[in-house]
């Protein structure tokens, strides 16, 4: 890709930091959880390391935002960066706050084996979680007998159903891929180890 393509890449990656750098407030006090994505951009195939390493320093710098914004608004919070080892356009912030906290610590689960982790992200203490969809007994039980025992194979957990009734069918947990994550709870100091610099991105951190 010729330069002026990757300086359009980048000026878009800038563009979607100040836009995404300030929780949705009012939606987040109403429903207790917000979220934001990476953009999509799946114009080539493989993305150069130093451009993955572009991608996770504005996803940081998004997530350190939102704790400022958070640290003042509210004592307790969770905030939860996952970056898509596979995809990292299908990464994600998460902000969970009140009854939804524990919801969202507890919905990721831990890799059991060692994974190595990717040279471009930063110094920061990730952990390697599972990325994964959720089927429910009776959607299985429709897909061709191939394709069901392919996706069973890689079966991490399965939630039976928490009521009686019948019509409730288990939940089947399957892996898809890893993702790694740090968490941020309640107004602690940020642990990001590259704050973000005043003098380029005043303006959208509170004052």
């Amino acid at each position: 890709m010729r330069t002026r393509g990757w300086k359009r890449k980048i000026r878009k990656l800038q563009n979607w930091k100040e836009e995404s750098s300030h929780p949705a407030l009012t939606f987040l006090f109403e429903y207790h959880f917000d979220y934001v994505k990476m953009f999509n951009d799946h114009s080539i195939h493989s993305f150069p390391f130093w451009y993955k390493r572009e991608v996770v320093q504005a996803l940081e710098d998004v997530a350190q935002a939102w704790t400022h914004v958070l640290s003042r608004h509210q004592d307790e919070f969770y905030l939860r960066l996952n970056v898509n080892q596979d995809d990292i356009f299908e990464s994600q912030i998460i902000i969970a706050i009140s009854n939804q906290i524990g919801q969202y610590k507890n919905r990721f689960i831990e890799c059991e084996e060692n994974n190595e982790k990717p040279l471009w992200l930063s110094k920061n203490e990730w952990a390697p979680f599972y990325s994964c969809s959720t089927w429910l007994e009776e959607e299985l039980e429709t897909l061709d007998a191939d394709y069901r025992r392919l996706l069973l194979n890689n079966v991490i957990k399965i939630k039976e159903p928490s009521s009686p009734d019948e019509t409730v069918a288990r939940e089947y947990m399957i892996r898809e891929g890893v993702i790694w994550s740090l968490e941020i709870e309640g107004t602690k100091k940020t642990i990001f180890d590259q704050p973000s610099a005043p003098a380029a991105s005043p303006s959208f951190l509170p004052k």
